[in-house]
């Protein structure tokens, strides 16, 4: 069992279990960090990674870092690693969610949404 203290006011909360199992990534702040909880008994580290909105987050297939759906104007989809360096995937600029589906199997982030048919002049 693991405990993990928030505050009572706090109108946000996400966690995710790690696929291998071992870590529990949880935030109760749209703007980050991310706490990085050992199911194992190992230390709590903390990712100092700075968001405008986060949403909800998703560990990778490989347990190696987390996607993380960023909905601000135009919303983005990043990938953190456990360092707390973060790298922009995809980004809606239509805005309203990137709705981020890491593929369980492969490791790979995949859109829900369709590319646009290509049309010919």
């Amino acid at each position: 069992m693991i405990r993990w203290d928030i505050d009572p006011s706090a109108d946000f909360f996400t966690f995710d279990v790690s696929p291998d199992g071992e870590h529990l990534a949880v935030s109760a702040n749209r703007r980050g960090p991310i706490h990085i909880l050992s199911l194992r008994g190992q230390p709590e580290q903390v990712i100092p990674a700075e968001f405008t909105n986060a949403g909800a987050f998703r560990w990778s297939a490989d347990s190696k870092g987390l996607y993380v759906d960023d909905l601000k104007t135009k919303s983005l989809l990043w990938y953190l690693n456990l360092n707390g360096n973060k790298h922009q995937l995809w980004q809606n600029s239509g805005g309203g969610g990137v709705g981020q589906s890491p593929h369980p199997m492969a490791g790979v982030w995949q859109s829900p949404f369709r590319a646009p048919a290509a049309t010919c002049g």
